[in-house]
Protein backbone atom coordinates (compact mmCIF):
# COMPACT_ATOMS: atom_id res chain seq x y z
CA UNK A 1 0.00 0.00 0.00
CA UNK A 2 2.98 2.00 0.33
CA UNK A 3 3.78 2.28 -3.59
CA UNK A 4 1.54 3.67 -5.99
CA UNK A 5 0.67 2.02 -9.23
CA UNK A 6 3.77 2.22 -11.42
CA UNK A 7 5.98 3.49 -8.60
CA UNK A 8 9.38 1.74 -8.45
CA UNK A 9 10.36 2.44 -4.82
CA UNK A 10 9.65 5.04 -1.92
CA UNK A 11 11.88 6.23 0.93
CA UNK A 12 10.22 5.16 4.80
CA UNK A 13 11.63 7.36 7.44
CA UNK A 14 11.53 5.29 10.59
CA UNK A 15 12.50 6.90 13.99
CA UNK A 16 12.97 6.34 17.37
CA UNK A 17 12.91 8.61 20.44
CA UNK A 18 14.21 7.94 23.43
CA UNK A 19 13.22 9.82 26.35
CA UNK A 20 14.06 10.14 30.04
CA UNK A 21 10.61 11.20 31.45
CA UNK A 22 9.27 14.06 29.36
CA UNK A 23 12.37 15.05 28.57
CA UNK A 24 13.94 13.70 24.86
CA UNK A 25 17.77 12.74 25.14
CA UNK A 26 17.97 10.86 22.06
CA UNK A 27 16.80 9.97 18.60
CA UNK A 28 17.63 8.12 15.76
CA UNK A 29 16.26 7.85 12.33
CA UNK A 30 16.70 5.39 9.63
CA UNK A 31 15.99 5.39 5.81
CA UNK A 32 14.44 2.25 4.17
CA UNK A 33 13.78 1.60 0.67
CA UNK A 34 10.75 -0.02 0.04
CA UNK A 35 10.48 -1.38 -3.55
CA UNK A 36 7.71 -4.16 -4.65
CA UNK A 37 8.53 -7.76 -4.64
CA UNK A 38 8.86 -9.69 -7.55
CA UNK A 39 5.97 -11.42 -9.36
CA UNK A 40 6.47 -15.35 -8.39
CA UNK A 41 6.20 -17.61 -11.43
CA UNK A 42 2.96 -19.30 -12.67
CA UNK A 43 3.32 -22.35 -14.26
CA UNK A 44 -0.26 -24.16 -15.35
CA UNK A 45 -1.53 -20.99 -14.09
CA UNK A 46 -0.32 -21.78 -10.55
CA UNK A 47 1.67 -19.30 -8.36
CA UNK A 48 4.66 -20.59 -7.09
CA UNK A 49 7.10 -17.82 -4.29
CA UNK A 50 9.53 -20.01 -4.31
CA UNK A 51 12.04 -21.92 -5.97
CA UNK A 52 11.50 -25.24 -4.40
CA UNK A 53 8.78 -27.27 -3.12
CA UNK A 54 8.28 -30.36 -1.03
CA UNK A 55 5.32 -33.04 -1.15
CA UNK A 56 4.37 -35.40 1.55
CA UNK A 57 3.08 -38.35 -0.26
CA UNK A 58 1.32 -41.62 0.85
CA UNK A 59 0.16 -45.10 -1.35
CA UNK A 60 -2.82 -45.00 -1.13
CA UNK A 61 -4.70 -47.96 -2.54
CA UNK A 62 -2.49 -48.88 -5.37
CA UNK A 63 -0.89 -45.27 -6.22
CA UNK A 64 1.13 -43.07 -4.64
CA UNK A 65 -0.96 -39.72 -4.01
CA UNK A 66 0.10 -36.04 -2.46
CA UNK A 67 -1.51 -35.21 0.64
CA UNK A 68 -0.02 -31.88 1.12
CA UNK A 69 2.42 -28.90 0.39
CA UNK A 70 4.88 -28.53 2.67
CA UNK A 71 6.31 -25.19 3.01
CA UNK A 72 10.45 -25.62 4.05
CA UNK A 73 13.02 -23.38 5.08
CA UNK A 74 15.94 -24.94 3.85
CA UNK A 75 17.05 -28.05 1.74
CA UNK A 76 20.32 -29.39 1.15
CA UNK A 77 21.23 -32.82 -1.06
CA UNK A 78 24.10 -34.73 -1.61
CA UNK A 79 24.56 -36.66 -4.46
CA UNK A 80 21.30 -35.57 -6.26
CA UNK A 81 21.83 -37.38 -9.92
CA UNK A 82 23.20 -40.53 -7.85
CA UNK A 83 21.55 -43.54 -6.35
CA UNK A 84 22.33 -43.08 -3.22
CA UNK A 85 21.26 -39.46 -2.61
CA UNK A 86 20.36 -38.06 0.94
CA UNK A 87 18.75 -35.14 1.93
CA UNK A 88 18.50 -32.62 4.95
CA UNK A 89 15.91 -30.01 6.08
CA UNK A 90 14.93 -27.51 7.75
CA UNK A 91 11.11 -26.79 8.74
CA UNK A 92 9.41 -24.04 11.27
CA UNK A 93 8.59 -25.99 14.38
CA UNK A 94 5.09 -24.86 13.63
CA UNK A 95 5.20 -26.88 10.05
CA UNK A 96 7.40 -29.78 11.57
CA UNK A 97 4.95 -30.35 14.53
CA UNK A 98 2.48 -31.45 11.40
CA UNK A 99 5.12 -33.80 10.06
CA UNK A 100 5.28 -37.65 11.19
CA UNK A 101 8.22 -38.66 12.87
CA UNK A 102 8.50 -41.03 9.29
CA UNK A 103 7.22 -39.49 5.93
CA UNK A 104 7.64 -40.08 2.43
CA UNK A 105 8.13 -36.91 0.45
CA UNK A 106 9.29 -35.67 -3.36
CA UNK A 107 11.29 -32.52 -4.04
CA UNK A 108 10.88 -30.45 -6.88
CA UNK A 109 13.04 -27.78 -8.12
CA UNK A 110 11.99 -24.42 -10.26
CA UNK A 111 14.51 -24.08 -13.80
CA UNK A 112 12.46 -20.64 -14.68
CA UNK A 113 10.30 -22.70 -16.78
CA UNK A 114 9.28 -25.97 -15.27
CA UNK A 115 9.20 -27.98 -12.07
CA UNK A 116 11.96 -30.33 -12.25
CA UNK A 117 12.61 -33.78 -9.93
CA UNK A 118 16.05 -35.01 -8.89
CA UNK A 119 14.99 -38.48 -9.68
CA UNK A 120 14.28 -39.47 -6.07
CA UNK A 121 11.74 -40.01 -3.64
CA UNK A 122 12.86 -39.94 -0.09
CA UNK A 123 12.32 -41.44 3.42
CA UNK A 124 12.93 -38.50 5.77
CA UNK A 125 12.93 -38.72 9.67
CA UNK A 126 13.17 -35.78 12.93
CA UNK A 127 16.80 -35.45 13.67
CA UNK A 128 16.83 -36.07 17.66
CA UNK A 129 17.62 -32.85 19.38
CA UNK A 130 18.30 -31.70 22.89
CA UNK A 131 15.25 -31.20 24.70
CA UNK A 132 16.83 -28.51 26.45
CA UNK A 133 17.34 -26.66 23.54
CA UNK A 134 14.56 -26.03 21.83
CA UNK A 135 15.14 -24.38 18.38
CA UNK A 136 12.62 -22.54 16.48
CA UNK A 137 12.76 -24.98 14.09
CA UNK A 138 12.82 -28.78 13.20
CA UNK A 139 15.39 -30.72 11.45
CA UNK A 140 15.08 -33.83 9.30
CA UNK A 141 16.98 -36.52 7.71
CA UNK A 142 16.18 -38.62 4.66
CA UNK A 143 17.55 -41.15 2.08
CA UNK A 144 16.17 -42.02 -1.00
CA UNK A 145 13.19 -44.65 -1.08
CA UNK A 146 14.96 -47.72 -2.97
CA UNK A 147 17.52 -47.43 -0.49
CA UNK A 148 15.89 -47.07 2.19
CA UNK A 149 13.27 -50.53 1.29
CA UNK A 150 17.03 -52.30 0.10
CA UNK A 151 18.53 -51.29 3.75
CA UNK A 152 15.04 -53.17 5.36
CA UNK A 153 15.34 -56.48 3.61
CA UNK A 154 16.82 -59.37 5.13
CA UNK A 155 17.92 -62.93 4.11
CA UNK A 156 16.28 -64.65 6.46
CA UNK A 157 18.54 -67.72 6.01
CA UNK A 158 22.50 -68.24 5.04
CA UNK A 159 22.21 -68.16 1.46
CA UNK A 160 25.08 -69.47 -1.44
CA UNK A 161 25.30 -68.29 -5.40
CA UNK A 162 28.32 -70.72 -6.76
CA UNK A 163 28.82 -69.40 -10.07
CA UNK A 164 25.90 -66.49 -10.62
CA UNK A 165 25.60 -63.63 -12.50
CA UNK A 166 25.07 -60.05 -10.07
CA UNK A 167 21.26 -60.05 -12.05
CA UNK A 168 20.74 -63.58 -10.55
CA UNK A 169 21.75 -62.81 -7.03
CA UNK A 170 20.20 -59.73 -6.68
CA UNK A 171 16.92 -60.20 -8.35
CA UNK A 172 15.94 -63.68 -6.18
CA UNK A 173 16.77 -61.82 -3.00
CA UNK A 174 14.14 -59.00 -4.46
CA UNK A 175 12.15 -61.55 -5.90
CA UNK A 176 11.93 -63.99 -2.47
CA UNK A 177 11.63 -60.80 -0.18
CA UNK A 178 8.77 -59.43 -2.41
CA UNK A 179 7.18 -63.14 -1.85
CA UNK A 180 6.93 -62.42 2.24
CA UNK A 181 5.42 -58.92 1.69
CA UNK A 182 8.33 -56.87 1.16
CA UNK A 183 8.44 -54.07 -1.23
CA UNK A 184 5.49 -54.30 -3.11
CA UNK A 185 6.15 -51.12 -4.67
CA UNK A 186 9.69 -51.79 -5.55
CA UNK A 187 10.28 -52.96 -9.91
CA UNK A 188 13.40 -54.24 -11.07
CA UNK A 189 14.48 -53.99 -15.15
CA UNK A 190 17.16 -56.56 -14.92
CA UNK A 191 16.70 -60.79 -15.09
CA UNK A 192 18.43 -63.40 -14.21
CA UNK A 193 20.84 -63.46 -17.51
CA UNK A 194 20.55 -60.13 -19.13
CA UNK A 195 21.24 -56.10 -17.48
CA UNK A 196 18.37 -53.38 -17.82
CA UNK A 197 19.73 -52.47 -20.95
CA UNK A 198 19.30 -55.69 -22.41
CA UNK A 199 22.50 -57.17 -22.30
CA UNK A 200 24.33 -60.35 -21.07
CA UNK A 201 25.76 -60.25 -17.82
CA UNK A 202 29.61 -60.17 -18.22
CA UNK A 203 30.61 -60.62 -14.77
CA UNK A 204 29.51 -64.45 -12.81
CA UNK A 205 31.00 -64.64 -9.41
CA UNK A 206 30.38 -66.77 -6.24
CA UNK A 207 28.84 -65.31 -3.57
CA UNK A 208 27.77 -66.40 0.17
CA UNK A 209 25.38 -64.32 2.31
CA UNK A 210 25.07 -64.39 5.79
CA UNK A 211 21.78 -64.49 7.37
CA UNK A 212 20.30 -61.28 8.46
CA UNK A 213 22.30 -59.06 5.65
CA UNK A 214 20.19 -56.34 4.18
CA UNK A 215 19.99 -56.88 0.25
CA UNK A 216 21.68 -52.92 0.13
CA UNK A 217 24.79 -54.31 1.57
CA UNK A 218 24.67 -57.19 -1.18
CA UNK A 219 24.32 -54.67 -4.00
CA UNK A 220 26.60 -52.28 -2.14
CA UNK A 221 29.20 -55.51 -2.23
CA UNK A 222 29.02 -56.28 -5.75
CA UNK A 223 29.62 -52.72 -6.55
CA UNK A 224 32.33 -51.78 -4.75
CA UNK A 225 33.92 -55.61 -6.24
CA UNK A 226 33.35 -53.71 -10.12
CA UNK A 227 30.53 -56.34 -10.99
CA UNK A 228 27.32 -53.96 -11.59
CA UNK A 229 26.17 -50.73 -11.80
CA UNK A 230 23.16 -49.46 -10.85
CA UNK A 231 20.78 -46.79 -10.96
CA UNK A 232 17.09 -45.68 -9.27
CA UNK A 233 14.35 -44.14 -11.63
CA UNK A 234 10.52 -43.25 -10.96
CA UNK A 235 7.99 -43.92 -13.23
CA UNK A 236 3.84 -43.14 -12.38
CA UNK A 237 3.41 -45.24 -9.17
CA UNK A 238 6.51 -47.69 -9.64
CA UNK A 239 10.17 -47.09 -8.40
CA UNK A 240 12.33 -49.07 -10.90
CA UNK A 241 15.99 -50.71 -9.85
CA UNK A 242 18.12 -50.07 -13.00
CA UNK A 243 21.05 -53.17 -12.76
CA UNK A 244 23.82 -52.69 -15.69
CA UNK A 245 27.88 -54.16 -16.48
CA UNK A 246 30.32 -52.18 -15.75
CA UNK A 247 31.30 -49.08 -17.32
CA UNK A 248 27.30 -49.42 -19.39
CA UNK A 249 24.92 -47.92 -17.02
CA UNK A 250 26.73 -44.43 -16.19
CA UNK A 251 25.34 -41.98 -17.85
CA UNK A 252 25.95 -38.82 -16.33
CA UNK A 253 23.47 -36.40 -18.14
CA UNK A 254 20.72 -39.03 -16.70
CA UNK A 255 19.23 -38.19 -13.65
CA UNK A 256 19.71 -41.11 -10.79
CA UNK A 257 22.58 -42.43 -12.73
CA UNK A 258 25.32 -43.92 -10.36
CA UNK A 259 28.62 -46.30 -10.91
Amino acid sequence: DLLAPGQKEVAVVITVVTKNGAEVVGMRSVTLMVRPAPAPPVIGGEEFPFNLRVKQVEFIGSTWATTRDIPVLQVDMVDPHSATATCSMSFSRLTADGIPDFAVIDVAVLDGVNWINPGHRFVISRVEEDATERTRTAKFSGVDFVDYSLARAYTPIKLNFPGQTPGNIIKYLIDTAQSRGWGPRIETSFSYTETSAGTPWESISGQEIAKGTPISQVLQGLVEDGKVEYRVRYEGDAAILDLFNPGTGSDWSTDGADP
